[in-house]
Formats: structure tokens, C-alpha cells, sequence
């Protein structure tokens, strides 16, 4: 028996590189998947996922910064699959300078991506968890988001 085989999951970030390997495996576990995306071009990446999966995999483009957009994604991955047991935050972006070169809007920008993004979603989606009595959140950082390099601001997804 395959290990998700039922669960409904929501992916983010699930056209990049990690993204992706994790939307293949929760896919092949048997996982119905709402795959989130930005850009028309993002689907290109997972042309072969979508060919396989069919109708286990919803292609949902979202902008991870706003609410409404998320939360009608949620909205939508329950009407298609019945609920969300599980989200992956996967999306993230990363900036590596200076901290003298680095302006306020960047930092800003970056916060936002790899924090604020976590949020919004977690938010879309803990109503449905709780009223299943069920659910499971997963964020996904990098490596120097727990071993920053000295004077330099080292953050990712």
C-alpha cells in the first residue's frame, strides 16, 4: 500500500527544482496533489508529472504573497479532493550579499518570500485541518537558513 494513498496535499513552489522531486514522490505515493505555481513557463518543468498523474494533479498558479489567491487555492483543493491533509511549504527564494550592499526592499522582498509566505498559506489552510481534526504542515528551508556565513545575509527556500 502506498503511503499517502488518499491524503490530498498542497504543494508550493512545486515547479522548482525540490518542488518537483517532492510533488513526484507524493504523487507516486499515491498523494492527490494541488501543485502550486507563478509563471505559464513554470508548467514546462512538469510537463511529464502532468502527463502521468492526470486528474491527482491539480495545477494551481497562485501568488504565494496573497492571500486571496492562496486561500482560493485551498477552496479549490478541497472541491477537488474533499480536504487538505497536508501542506508542503516548499517556496522560498534567496539572496546572498553584503549586508552594506543589501537595501531594505531586498531584505523586505526575501522576508517576505520565505516567511510571510509560510504564513498565508498555513493560514488558508488550518480551517479545513481543524475541522477534520486533521492535518499535517510541513516548511522546507535551506541549509543556511540554521548556519548563516559571517556578514553576509545567507537565507533560502
Amino acid at each position: 500500500m502506498k503511503r499517502l494513498n488518499g491524503k490530498a496535499a498542497i504543494i508550493t513552489g512545486a515547479t522548482g527544482g525540490l518542488g518537483t522531486a517532492v510533488t513526484s514522490v507524493f504523487l507516486s505515493e499515491g498523494a492527490k496533489v494541488t501543485a502550486n505555481y507563478r509563471k505559464d513557463g513554470d508548467l514546462e518543468d512538469v510537463k511529464g508529472l502532468i502527463e502521468e498523474y492526470g486528474a491527482s494533479l491539480n495545477m494551481y498558479k497562485a501568488n504565494v504573497l496573497n492571500q486571496a489567491e492562496i486561500t482560493a487555492m485551498a477552496e479549490d483543493t478541497v472541491g477537488k479532493f474533499g480536504g487538505i491533509d497536508i501542506l508542503v511549504n516548499i517556496v522560498g527564494g534567496f539572496a546572498q550579499a553584503g549586508i552594506v550592499e543589501t537595501d531594505e526592499g531586498l531584505w523586505d522582498k526575501m522576508v517576505s518570500l520565505n516567511m510571510k509566505s509560510a504564513f498565508l498559506n498555513s493560514k488558508a489552510v488550518t480551517p479545513h485541518m481543524i475541522e477534520r481534526k486533521h492535518g499535517r504542515i510541513i516548511n522546507i528551508g535551506a541549509r543556511p537558513a540554521i548556519k548563516g556565513a559571517a556578514g553576509m545575509l545567507a537565507y533560502g527556500a
